[in-house]
């Protein structure tokens, strides 16, 4: 017995699933291009910052290597979920509920993750973790819905029922 997520008819109470389906993936692309950028970045610096280290006579600054692991893992993670929010977008104009997995399960993911980080790393940062967490988890309902209905429609457009003779 496993817990059963709930599931919306619509998305913000007055858009159809489809449209949240939409909007959900063109904001996950913009926000993990911009992870992508950031974390890109940060991974850049960390690696410039540990070859300017390494190349001196006197080691007192430590080299952030947790900062390159992190913000690789980071970067890897903002590809993944770059690439399944286009299809998650192309998916849900052509009903293809087979490709909308990819994101429901990196969403799921990235909720553990970020709960995770909220209690082991940064337990400062609890104001703005929460409403983050609340809204991916809403966004994940949307489209596990959105994915349960879009498979519905697929599965019994196949079984017609024949009129009997």
């Amino acid at each position: 017995m496993g817990c059963k997520i709930p599931e919306f008819d619509h998305f913000l109470c007055c858009f159809e699933l489809e449209t949240g389906g939409v909007v959900i993936g063109w904001m996950s692309i913009i926000m993990s291009s911009i992870g992508i950028l950031m974390m890109g970045a940060s991974l850049i610096f960390g690696i410039y910052q540990l070859d300017s280290t390494t190349n001196r006579d006197d080691h007192i600054i430590k080299p952030p290597t947790n900062v390159i692991i992190i913000s690789s893992v980071y970067v890897l993670y903002c590809l993944f979920v770059l690439y399944s929010s286009i299809q998650l977008v192309r998916s849900t104009k052509k009903q293809n509920y087979k490709e909308m997995k990819l994101f429901v399960n990196l969403m799921s993911l990235g909720i553990v993750l970020l709960i995770l980080q909220m209690f082991f790393i940064e337990r400062n940062r609890l104001l703005v973790a929460v409403p983050c967490v609340i809204i991916m988890c809403y966004f994940l309902i949307c489209v596990s819905s959105l994915y349960k209905n879009c498979k519905m429609i697929v599965l019994t457009a196949g079984f017609k029922l024949k009129a009997p003779i």
